[in-house]
Formats: structure tokens, sequence, C-alpha cells
């Protein structure tokens, strides 16, 4: 129990101490944050032990524009839960500066920023640690628009991802780039997948067919890089119909075959050609290789017609 004579004097003392404002000593207690307000503060304002809560101009030396204003309060909580490079907001990247945006800083990045995609704001406004996504353009291609955070594109060196080859353009793909090689892209097996879907350096594998009509499978890589042809035709060497059989030319419709010659056709070659009948003079067609065959065991080169009566 309190004595009566206590109770007032305890109470006058507490209320005493809580109407007094807390005062802390920047000088003494908090070297770092001395410096930090010196500079922009009256000096004889912060000699002496300032308000807790006193707000205060801080200046750090790291740009010219790293001026703010904060609670004294606020700087010694930044002060006990990081070291003394996260006092200051553009240091940390948490406000704009001349020190951390993209503008001034990575000219690349600046000159690949894409202010329409993204919506007119202007790279004079992102920091370049920024973790959000925005878009950019590379000059290198018309198609060359892609996403990423200016962080990766600084820590990592994040380059466009077209010109180093992870995403397809018509700067990259192999249509533009080897279209003889287009020229025997498999239509009908490789369904719906273009040559201008594909990445001219891709380990894919997919269909080809030679213009001797061979078909087989490998990967794009191989065959523009590795230079690897078709497999039949690397084993059995090319040997045209003029070269191999000339009486053979003499059929040869020249008015309908219009994409090959006896000179540039595979005498064991699967493909169709149009062909004048020795008897009627009629054209028909028939696959390269069997009208040799029935050429050497008839010498004669007959429509279907003219072969069913002489059969």
């Amino acid at each position: 129990m309190f004595s009566r004579v206590l109770i007032p004097t305890f109470f006058r003392r507490a209320l005493s101490k809580a109407s007094s404002p807390r005062v802390v000593s920047l000088r003494k207690e908090y070297p770092a944050l001395f410096e930090l307000a010196l500079p922009l503060n009256p000096k004889s304002g912060i000699e002496e032990p300032v308000p807790y809560n006193q707000m205060l101009v801080w200046k750090c030396p790291n740009g010219a524009d790293h001026e703010w204003s904060m609670p004294v309060s606020d700087m010694i909580k930044r002060l006990k839960s990081g070291s003394v490079h996260a006092l200051c907001p553009f240091c940390t990247g948490g406000r704009i500066s001349e020190t951390n945006r993209i503008a001034g800083n990575f000219p690349l990045l600046e000159e690949e920023w894409d202010q329409k995609r993204n919506g007119g704001l202007m790279p004079t406004r992102i920091t370049y640690g920024s973790t959000h996504p925005y878009w950019w353009t590379c000059k290198c291609g018309g198609d060359h628009h892609f996403m990423a955070s200016p962080n990766r594109r600084t820590d990592l060196n994040l380059q466009c991802p077209f010109c180093a080859g992870r995403c397809v353009s018509v700067t990259n793909n192999l249509y533009n780039n080897y279209p003889e090689l287009s020229s025997e892209w498999d239509k009908e097996k490789n369904g719906s997948l273009s040559p201008k879907e594909v990445l001219h350096t891709s380990r894919k594998i997919v269909w080809w067919k030679c213009p001797q009509g061979h078909s087989w499978k490998d990967s794009v890589y191989h065959r523009t890089i590795g230079h690897v042809g078709c497999p039949v035709c690397s084993i059995s060497p090319f040997i045209s119909v003029a070269t191999r059989c000339p009486s053979l030319v003499a059929y040869w419709d020249y008015s309908k075959n219009l994409q090959s010659s006896p000179e540039s056709t595979s005498i064991g070659s699967r493909k169709r050609a149009f062909w004048k009948c020795s008897a009627c003079s009629a054209s028909f067609s028939s696959v390269v290789s069997r009208m040799y065959s029935q050429f050497v065991m008839n010498g004669e080169c007959l429509c279907p017609k003219c072969a069913a009566k002489q059969s």
C-alpha cells in the first residue's frame, strides 16, 4: 500500500517523465547521422541534443541530388537495421537520382528503351535497379521487341534475346538465313511448323526432303552449321538422267518440267516428271526412277494407255 504522501509524488514524476520529449545527441550517439545532417542544417541546431522526432534535412556525399527530409527517429531505425550505406534512399534505389536512373548511366539501355510500349514513361524516371519488367527494342531487327527488368539487364548483363539466339526473329530464322535449305523443308511431315519459326542454330529435329525426293530427319543445326546433306545422296553419288541415259532425254517434256531438267534430275529420283510418249507423243507423268527402269527394259517411253495396249 502506497502512503497518501507518496502517491501524489509518484504520479507527478510519471507525468513529468511522459511530458518530457526524448532527445538524442547525434554527435555523441550517432556520428554517422551527424555527418549526414551537418551540410544542410544549422550547426548550432544539431550540436546540442535534438528531439527524437525532429525533422531534419539529410545530405549524402554520393550524389549532388541526394538530399531528403526525414525524422531523426526514422534515420536511427535505418541505421540500426542496416549499414551506413542503407541510410540514403537514393543509394538504395528507393528514390530517383541522377546516379541511379537508367538515363545517363546506361547509354545502351537508354537507346533501347521503348517509350511507346512503356506508355510514354521515360528512362529518366526509372532506376537501373528496378525489378519491374519494361519493354525494349533492339536496333538490330525490326521485330526485336522484348520485356525485361532493368535489374536483370544491368546486373546480369542481359542482352537482346533475339541477338543472343534465344528467340526467333527475321534476322535469325532458317527461312531468311538459309533459303536453299528452306527449300528442302518437308512441309507435309513438319505440319504447321515453318522455317520462319525455327532458329537457324536450333537443335530441333525436323523433316527434310531433298530435290531427289529422299525424306529424312535431322536437326537444323546439323544442316546449317554442320553442313550435313541428304544421307541417301551422300552415299550414292548424283548421276543425272542426261548422264546415265541420254536416249531418255529425247522424251523429256520441257514444256511442263519448268522447274527441272534432265541434267539436274537424278536417275534414281522418286519425284514425278512429265514425259512424251514415244508411241503417241502424248504427255504423261511418271516417277523418274520407274521411267528409267522401263526404258532400259523396253527401249521405249510409253504412256499408260500405250503400255496397256502392248501388254
